[in-house]
């Protein structure tokens, strides 16, 4: 391979990483959102849980793009936005909604859907080991995230 194209497979990994740290961010702002609206303790906990690990996901990711571009980056000002492909309400739409917890977990496992097919397309496009690893190790925590919400959900429905 060139040092051309390796530094564009660089710049290319270190967009779509910007987009996973929004995304990410927008996966905080929704589970915070989600304990807002909840009654149940179990389930507000879960919801609180899922958006300090949002937060840690931010951060672990800040640190792949300062692997790949040798540089230090400040996130802080990086706006939140959803997963591609992902349709859920905004802030506003979700609190005036009046959602069940039901509807909030529902929307959580689409949230965790979308954030596994979003990394593995990033696996897919990964050049090197560390990287594939790295995106591997994400696709466990949102598959984690989605057994969690799944069973929680069926939980409730019983």
């Amino acid at each position: 391979m060139t040092e051309r194209s390796e530094q564009m497979q660089s710049e290319q990994m270190i967009e779509e990483l910007v987009r996973a740290i929004q995304a990410e961010k927008y996966a905080w702002e929704f589970f915070r959102w989600a304990s807002d609206v909840s009654s149940s303790e179990s389930v507000k906990k879960i919801f609180k849980d899922f958006a300090k690990e949002e937060e840690i996901h931010q951060n672990l990711i800040k640190q792949q793009i300062e692997r790949i571009s040798g540089e230090e980056w400040d996130i802080s000002g990086f706006k939140s936005e959803k997963f591609p492909g992902l349709t859920l309400p905004s802030k506003e739409e979700f609190l005036k909604r009046a959602m069940t917890e039901k509807d909030a977990i529902s929307l959580g496992i689409k949230l965790e859907e979308s954030a596994v097919k979003f990394y593995e397309a990033l696996n897919s496009i990964s050049y090197d080991k560390e990287t594939r690893d790295f995106c591997t190790q994400f696709i466990s925590f949102e598959k984690e995230h989605l057994k969690n919400l799944e069973k929680k959900l069926s939980e409730i429905k019983s």
